[in-house]
């Protein structure tokens, strides 16, 4: 990471020079990209100092709108695949409204696919999950495979995966 500027990954990812409109006018390229530096130039020292995260969309967010969306959409008699399904479009629109950032996208995909396993009475395989939420945004946007905010989100969740129940076996152990 480079405080001047030049070889910022963050700044220089492809994937977010992708979404700038070539308009030219500034206005469309804030809320697309999630450059507000636009409105409040002081947000380049909140990224210096690393506490940029606070402000992101996380995939906790998407897990807190689809509880609070299942909980809504039990008080109705609706078909249970039509729940299914306006939960999914909200999580993807509410992914939109985020800019598609690809941990948004991720939990928006493990979410649907949980919500449609739990719909067929098939058991939910996070593993599997995480990794069809890889394939579909790389079918959509190659170039994300070379985005930070990609990486880290796929990493972080695999992590977790595959090192949660290990990791609480040993400390049960000990």
């Amino acid at each position: 990471l480079s405080l001047s500027g030049g070889g910022d990954r963050c700044h220089d990812c492809p994937c977010r020079k992708e979404s700038q409109v070539s308009s030219g006018r500034r206005d469309y390229y804030v809320p697309s990209s999630g450059d507000v530096s636009f409105f409040f130039p002081g947000i380049v020292y909140i990224r210096y100092a690393g506490v940029a995260h606070i402000f992101a969309v996380s995939g906790l967010h998407i897990g807190f709108l689809a509880t609070l969306l299942i909980f809504i959409f039990k008080k109705f008699k609706i078909n249970p695949l039509v729940k299914t399904i306006l939960i999914t479009f909200i999580l993807l629109f509410y992914s939109g409204i985020c800019g598609f950032s690809a941990s948004s996208l991720r939990a928006t995909i493990m979410t649907s696919v949980m919500l449609f396993a739990r719909l067929k009475g098939s058991r939910y395989d996070s593993l599997s999950a995480v990794s069809l939420a890889g394939i579909l945004i790389l079918l959509f946007s190659p170039v994300q495979l070379f985005c930070v905010g990609f990486e880290l989100s796929f990493m972080v969740v695999i992590g977790i995966i595959v090192l949660a129940t290990p990791i609480s076996i040993a400390l049960i152990i000990s």
